[in-house]
């Protein structure tokens, strides 16, 4: 991955941020209502762990394109 320009860096970067937005506002939120089931708890694990790695890759990009 350092064959990657800082423009192309940078764009992946955010669009890693905005996936990571997206995981956490339709999978992660709307968890949190007062039922629980084991459907709920299984997207709710997955989306937070989306969103984390989606975080994690945008920095990742973010510190390759110097940002």
């Amino acid at each position: 991955m350092k064959n990657l320009d800082k423009h192309t860096s940078r764009a992946l970067s955010g669009l890693f941020n905005s996936y990571s937005q997206v995981f956490l506002a339709s999978l992660v939120i709307p968890a949190f209502n007062f039922k629980f089931n084991f459907y709920k708890i299984f997207l709710l694990l997955f989306g937070i762990f989306g969103t984390i790695y989606l975080g994690y890759l945008s920095l990742k990009f973010a510190r390759l394109g110097k940002l």
